[in-house]
């Protein structure tokens, strides 16, 4: 993985130099002197970052482009809510009673949206009627256009961040550890940070977990050192200055730091400087490291933190400069094109189904005009003076008596000589009086006359029985039968004589289904 670390001069406003660190190079450009911030200086900066990466196998990104502290300052302050419009709007334009957020300090730092960002850093402390949250502005202008020109060479950055949020991730030991499934044991209490910045500043932050909750940068006095170069050094007086800082921000967090470690060059005054600071803070465990390039050693253990992240996990350094991280790069273009392609797509498709809609009316329309002369010259044809409805009749009422009219008309006509089943009636009657054990005198079965049958009998119950049987059978088409009963004289024994008329249901027969 490799880190871009960026030395910015004027304020933050231009670029000084660009150092690309991994976990075994570290290279600076330009080698010799300073960059003097012009665009064409920009565009350079991003071909040797291209050119770098191109030389290894497996870069193909930046992990994280880390600011220097130049141009950047953390206030606390007291706004309505932490979400970035809302921020933004309270440091930049103040409330109502002209109040802004803040004070002078982001007016000289971090004046306007165009060239600072404004980012919230994690757990503010409630107020009243409002949260306290430290807030870190950065002048970014130079991140800017390196992201830009890096983003036309095809070098993605994964991240944004300051060196406050490196020096947290980096030397925190409560930070995240790779392969580690919960936080750490000392994961709550917040711990601070101090680097030697070799451009002549002591920068400090605190941090829980790795994540930032307040920075801050003193100024230090500087001697001839190696090539009679300027160094920092840092003593006891240093010490009580930074006690007076941190002083400030534990009032406003409601909490401090317990430990310290602090990242400095080996010097004489380095062990003087911590025995003062832990005599100005009471009660605080101080880890010196001495490192001949502290932001070297920083940037090498941020990216080795960086490349052992999962990576199902987030990859960006704390919070980091959330407005930097996510900028529109091509990735972002090339989704705005093809969605604008889509919408030219979906906007064609729209315009040729409207077209063939447009069209369909037509023909719809003259069609409904054709019908429309054809019913008309059709009713002139059966009203040739027009419909003259009444108060009870209305022109529709005439239409449909005129049309069912005609409906009836075009039947078939309907046959009146239609033959009755006479032999399947036969045999139908066959089957009742078999079974009354009867006399039969005569059984008359024509299509064109009621069914008739007579039937000599010893008694009306059995007269009685033959009736229902007539009545009950299945699959007869002869209904309604009435019973004739009349005595026979001059037998021996009773005779009755048992007439039963029938009729046929034409209707079923018509139907062809039984009844």
């Amino acid at each position: 993985m490799r880190v871009c670390y960026l030395t910015r001069t004027d304020r933050g406003g231009s670029i000084r130099t660009v150092r690309l660190v991994g976990q075994a190079s570290d290279e600076t450009f330009p080698p010799e002197g300073a960059l003097a911030g012009t665009p064409e200086d920009v565009e350079a900066a991003a071909r040797w970052v291209r050119e770098r990466l191109a030389s290894t196998h497996t870069a193909e990104a930046i992990a994280v482009l880390c600011l220097d502290p130049e141009g950047g300052v953390c206030t606390p302050v007291a706004t309505p809510s932490t979400d970035p419009a809302v921020l933004a709007a309270s440091v930049r334009f103040g409330s109502g009673d002209g109040a802004r957020a803040g004070g002078g300090a982001f007016d000289y730092f971090a004046p306007g949206d165009d060239d600072s960002s404004l980012e919230a850093l994690p757990a503010p402390r409630p107020g009243a009627g409002s949260v306290r949250a430290a807030v870190l502005g950065v002048t970014d202008v130079p991140a800017r256009l390196l992201l830009d020109a890096l983003d036309r060479e095809g070098i993605p950055v994964e991240s944004v961040s300051t060196l406050w949020h490196a020096m947290a991730r980096a030397w925190d030991p409560g930070s995240p550890r790779a392969g580690a499934d919960d936080a750490p044991a000392d994961a709550g209490p917040l711990t601070a940070v101090l680097l030697v910045d070799p451009a002549g500043r002591l920068v400090w932050c605190w941090s829980a977990a790795g994540t930032l909750r307040c920075a801050g940068a003193l100024r230090l006095r500087t001697r001839p050192g190696t090539n009679d170069k300027p160094e920092p050094c840092v003593g006891p007086d240093d010490a009580a200055r930074l006690a007076a800082e941190w002083l400030s921000w534990a009032v406003q967090l409601g909490k401090s730091p317990r430990r310290a470690v602090c990242i400095m060059p080996p010097q004489e005054d380095a062990a003087a400087f911590g025995e003062s600071l832990g005599r100005s803070w009471a009660g605080m465990t101080i880890d010196a490291v001495g490192h001949e390039d502290p932001l070297g050693a920083t940037m090498r253990r941020l990216a080795d933190a960086v490349e052992n992240t999962p990576r199902t996990g987030p990859r960006i350094v704390g919070d980091g400069l959330r407005a930097l991280s996510s900028r529109p790069g091509r990735a972002h273009r090339g989704m705005f094109r093809w969605r604008a392609l889509g919408l030219f797509v979906g906007a064609a498709a729209i315009i040729v189904a409207g077209w063939q809609l447009a069209r369909a009316g037509e023909r719809a329309m003259a069609d409904t005009k054709d019908w429309e002369t054809k019913w008309r010259g059709v009713i002139g044809e059966v009203y040739p003076d027009g419909l003259r409805p009444t108060p009870q009749t209305s022109p529709l009422k005439l239409l449909t008596d005129e049309v069912r009219r005609r409906e009836r008309e075009s039947l078939p006509v309907e046959r009146t000589d239609i033959p009755m089943p006479v032999l399947h009636e036969f045999e139908t009657l066959s089957l009742v009086l078999a079974s009354a054990g009867c006399g039969i005198e005569r059984v008359e079965v024509d299509s064109a006359t009621r069914p008739v049958v007579v039937a000599l009998v010893k008694s009306s119950e059995q007269a009685e029985d033959i009736l229902q049987g007539l009545q009950r059978i299945g699959g007869s088409y002869a209904q309604g039968w009435t019973l004739t009963m009349r005595d026979l004289p001059g037998a021996a024994e009773r005779r009755i004589r048992a007439e039963y008329r029938g009729e046929w249901d034409r209707e079923a027969v018509k139907k062809g289904s039984r009844p």
